[in-house]
């Protein structure tokens, strides 16, 4: 008997506005279907049916741009191709966001908006840390740092005269 109740309960985890409106539409289309299976119907009913826009539907379109813009430009200066795979990403993901705002989701209501919001404030820190990022790579990844505390310190040990060779004084200089 106790099995019986323990298998009834469920937990319950509450959905998301996005989940919500997915379950309504697909609750519209089967009604649409039961209601008139061999009726043609409008294409008013049709669009009814389809996934209904939340509010803020173009958060998640803003948010992966957003954030692939930051992957390429922090780190353009580790990996250059990254712009080439963001382009091909970029095409694709206009060709699905168009399948999906044209076929598989209702027309939102057209609100004027003056700008992206506080998107604009976001790439711009993006920009401004990819500046410094970069110049630590660049900076950590080159020999210009070391070569040049070499030829300092080498100045002041043997005055003017001729510098031995560099690699001499690395670790990574081998025979």
């Amino acid at each position: 008997m106790l099995s019986y109740w323990v298998r009834r309960w469920r937990f319950k985890i509450p959905e998301t506005k996005k989940q919500k409106c997915e379950r309504i539409s697909k609750e519209r289309r089967q009604t649409i279907k039961c209601i008139s299976p061999n009726t043609k119907v409008s294409l008013y009913e049709q669009d009814y049916s389809l996934n209904v826009v939340y509010q803020q539907f173009l958060f998640e379109e803003y948010l992966e741009m957003v954030i692939q813009f930051g992957f390429v430009t922090l780190f353009v200066a580790a990996f250059p191709l990254a712009s080439l795979f963001a382009l091909i990403n970029n095409i694709l993901e206009i060709c699905l966001d168009a399948y999906k705002f044209v076929i598989t989701t209702q027309r939102p209501v057209a609100e004027q908006a003056r700008n992206i919001g506080v998107w604009i404030t976001i790439t711009n820190m993006i920009s401004n840390l990819a500046v410094l990022c970069n110049a630590f790579v660049i900076a950590f990844t080159s020999d210009f740092i070391p070569k040049f505390y070499y030829q300092i310190t080498q100045e002041t040990l043997q005055g003017l005269q001729v510098l031995p060779p560099y690699g001499g004084h690395s670790l990574s200089f081998k025979l």
